[in-house]
């Protein structure tokens, strides 16, 4: 460009960059005026949206919501730790208790149902096997009624005793039994003499 520059000719001197000078003076003035006009709308929009942010309440305090949650998350946690399925889980999953996912919970409870409906039916399965063997036959044996004998004998509240009076020496010195009762201390044969 030309500006600040003087051309000479037949008229005399003059500024050659004035025509360019001109219209970026013009530009210029328009750019500030826009820039203004943009500048007065945003700070109207800046005091509108002031003016609402005053009339609106403050903001509710979290605080009691939030250690209200903490509690109701921390009461989970627990249930969880103490539930012993949600453990099984943790368990099979190899992670803690808090940190396990809904959807593993739930793959291990689809599995261990699986698992109990198994060893259900092989359990009946069997019980239905040893129904439905033969009895072994013959009579039963001596040892077997022997016993059945004790144990019948020791089931029975009163029992006779039959002790009879016992005399030891020992060391020339005569040592004599004699049979009591042991919650009343009489003697059980009284025809018993020394």
């Amino acid at each position: 460009m030309c500006e600040g520059r003087t051309c000479a000719g037949r008229r005399g001197s003059w500024n050659c960059g004035a025509a360019v000078q001109a219209e970026a003076v013009r530009a210029n003035a328009a750019a500030q005026k826009a820039h203004a006009d943009e500048l007065r709308d945003a700070s109207a929009l800046v005091k509108d949206a002031e003016a609402r942010l005053a009339t609106v309440e403050p903001a509710p305090d979290m605080s009691a919501s939030d250690r209200d949650v903490a509690e109701a998350r921390r009461r989970v946690a627990d249930a969880r730790a103490m539930n012993p399925m949600f453990r099984v889980a943790a368990a099979w999953q190899r992670t803690p208790v808090e940190s396990l996912s809904l959807e593993q919970f739930e793959s291990v409870k689809h599995w261990a149902v699986v698992a109990l409906s198994v060893a259900t039916a092989l359990t009946t399965a069997l019980a239905a096997i040893i129904s439905a063997l033969p009895e072994r036959g013959g009579k039963p044996s001596k040892l077997s009624l022997a016993l059945r004998r004790m144990i019948a004998a020791r089931r029975k509240t009163l029992r006779r005793l039959k002790e009879t009076v016992r005399i030891e020496y020992r060391d020339r010195v005569r040592i004599l039994y004699v049979p009591c009762d042991p919650a009343t201390g009489k003697v059980l044969d009284p025809d018993a003499k020394p």
